[in-house]
């Protein structure tokens, strides 16, 4: 036999087994931040919690060791998980860089889950989801300050369906002629859906939630999937959107608003209940119908349980609950509802709701606007109604002098303190302000700075009309209202304290300084952190409708970050306005850089004055 060569020899040598270039995801294991994946493999590899891998995904590698990363492979593209999804930005206005990541260690998790807290509506989301939380920079490192939750979407929404029934095709591999049962069984999940969006309640007013949905957006776009499609739409619905429609300057389009479910609530659960019975009289077989089988999931579960919270409500309440929706079946607004049948019925309905889209892909969003267009789609949401007469022309101090007395008393201890000080009562006297010209313009922002006696309380007083000078004068225009910002506040709810007659326009006011979350409407001012009862003291200010803003005392009480955001939204709300801002403060930095004043008066404890230039 001959002998064989080292070729030969190197070919009769066992081949390596040879790594599957795809995996499939057999068994899912949660651990803290981390979730582990079982491989067909029998390979366990980790990723963060709230990575968008599934059971039955497949998925694959690319690279080694550190850089190793794990793709799933898509029916229109690729997701990687790794390495972890991060948009930075810029608050706009402020100095401050804002992360929005993905969740990756157990201190971003445990911050994330004290900030959900705040949320008022705090059960869990059905099905897949992600987490994106926002952090800016700190002392000790990062602050989390608000967080957006990313969830597979509903089947029924009627607006959306209706916008997405029509030909569609996105060039790779997904089209459909019209949304029909059988387009929505196979593609609804090409469309995510933003489930919460949290902010920090110290840190609302700031963008973050428009930059929350950028970040979703963008997230969406490179990481989200669901079931081996990518999304190719994002949407949000919610009943905060009616009075602070965020979502648009993230770049969603309105498309309309949901059904509600009262009539739907209402034929379910007459049917339901008729099949309840017939499963206790027998005339059903136990376990027939998938509502009421012990495996029944998700919106299944939800039925059975409105079933049974319908029956508790009626035993509560000695009622025909069915008699009571019937009265209000076409209602679409919480108010049209009497308080009694509101406070029976809320945690079973839901009124209509905004909602707003976009596509993902330029020709899925080239797809939604042409549908909006068609339709001719135009927000009907409630907008604010109010709006400020800007003052027609300056405001005039001329020579203007402010002498005020102290008066001395007649005790025992006043006459030892005038014998020691040489203290006379007539010569007890001060000067706040001494022979001050300046022009206020229309709509600027006016700041006043000095020291503690300088005068300023007594110049805005003046300006008010409250303190008559010594000489000179004050001149504003004629039945112009000036208005001072007050922090002192009646025993109420802060939804009573800025007013309910407008509610309209006092939620979306209350939006705008970052008191958008229900359980702040209910509290009492007493109950607010001290940046919180300024942002409400700015509701009321912009509330009163006045063209003239008087604010004294700045900021003296606020911490740095906070003194920060405020000085900002009164500036930028004051120029949105139209508003003449008047500011006195003790502090230059930062609220000097925040509020941006188109004037800055220096005083001093003599009476001395001088304006300093602006950059």
């Amino acid at each position: 036999m001959p002998t064989p060569t080292n070729r030969e020899k190197e070919k009769r040598k066992p081949m390596a087994p040879r790594r599957k270039s795809t995996l499939t995801v057999k068994r899912l294991a949660v651990d803290g931040h981390q979730r582990r994946l079982g491989l067909s493999n029998d390979e366990n590899v980790w990723v963060h919690r709230f990575a968008c891998v599934g059971k039955n995904d497949r998925i694959k590698f690319e690279g080694s060791g550190d850089k190793r990363a794990i793709v799933v492979l898509c029916t229109n593209g690729e997701v990687r998980l790794n390495p972890a999804f991060s948009y930075t930005t810029s608050l706009k206005g402020l100095k401050i860089r804002l992360q929005v990541k993905e969740v990756e260690n157990q201190e971003e998790l445990d911050a994330f889950e004290r900030l959900s807290s705040y949320h008022y509506r705090n059960n869990i989301s059905f099905g897949r989801r992600a987490i994106l939380i926002a952090r800016i920079p700190s002392t000790h490192g990062y602050k989390i300050v608000g967080y957006i939750e990313i969830t597979n979407s509903f089947a029924g929404h009627f607006s959306r369906n209706k916008l997405l029934d029509a030909p569609f095709s996105d060039g790779n591999g997904i089209s459909w002629e019209s949304w029909n049962v059988e387009a929505k069984k196979k593609y609804l999940n090409t469309i995510a859906r933003i489930s919460r969006c949290v902010v920090h309640p110290e840190y609302r007013g700031m963008g973050i939630g428009v930059a929350l949905c950028k970040g979703a957006r963008k997230f969406c776009e490179t990481k989200w999937q669901m079931a081996g499609y990518k999304p190719l739409f994002l949407e949000i619905t919610a009943d905060m959107l009616k009075f602070v429609p965020f979502p648009e300057k993230a770049g969603m389009h309105y498309i309309g608003k949901t059904t509600g479910n009262l009539a739907r609530l209402l034929k379910d659960q007459r049917y339901l209940q008729s099949v309840e019975a017939e499963l206790k009289s027998g005339r059903r077989k136990e376990g027939s119908h998938s509502v009421f089988a012990e495996d029944a999931k998700s919106i299944l579960k939800r039925q059975r349980r409105d079933v049974a919270d319908l029956r508790k409500i009626a035993d509560q309440h000695e009622l025909d609950v069915l008699t009571l929706l019937e009265a209000y079946v076409t209602a679409e607004h919480p108010e049209e509802l009497s308080p009694v049948a509101y406070d029976i019925l809320h945690q079973l309905v839901r009124f209509p709701k905004p909602t707003y889209l976009v596509g993902l892909t330029p020709a899925a969003n080239a797809f939604v606007r042409s549908r909006l267009t068609e339709q001719k789609v135009a927000p009907d949401i409630e907008r604010i109604g109010i709006e400020i007469e800007q003052i027609p022309v300056p405001i005039t101090v001329k020579d203007l002098t402010i002498d005020y007395s102290i008066v001395v008393p007649s005790a025992d201890w006043s006459n030892a303190l005038q014998e020691a000080f040489g203290i006379h009562k007539e010569s007890i006297s001060s000067t706040g302000v001494r022979a001050l010209s300046a022009d206020i313009l229309p709509g600027q922002v006016f700041y006043i700075w000095g020291p503690s006696g300088s005068g300023k309380t007594v110049l805005l007083e003046a300006i008010k009309g409250d303190v008559r000078p010594s000489t000179g004068n004050v001149k504003l225009p004629k039945g112009a209202k000036a208005q001072m910002l007050e922090l002192e506040f009646e025993d109420q709810p802060v939804i009573c304290e800025v007013g309910i007659s407008n509610l309209a326009d006092s939620l979306f006011v209350l939006g705008l300084v970052g008191l958008a979350e229900a359980n702040l409407y209910f509290k009492h001012p007493d109950h607010l952190s001290a940046g919180q009862r300024y942002r409400l003291a700015i509701a009321k200010l912009m509330l009163s409708k006045a063209p003239i803003w008087l604010i004294d005392e700045f900021c003296s009480i606020l911490d740095d970050n906070t003194a920060q955001l405020i000085a900002w939204n009164i500036g930028r709300f004051a120029r949105q306005f139209g508003a003449t801002a008047i500011i006195a403060g003790p502090r230059r930095e930062p609220v000097i850089s925040a509020l941006k004043p188109d004037q800055i008066l220096n005083l001093d404890s003599l009476g001395e004055w001088h304006f300093e230039s602006v950059t």
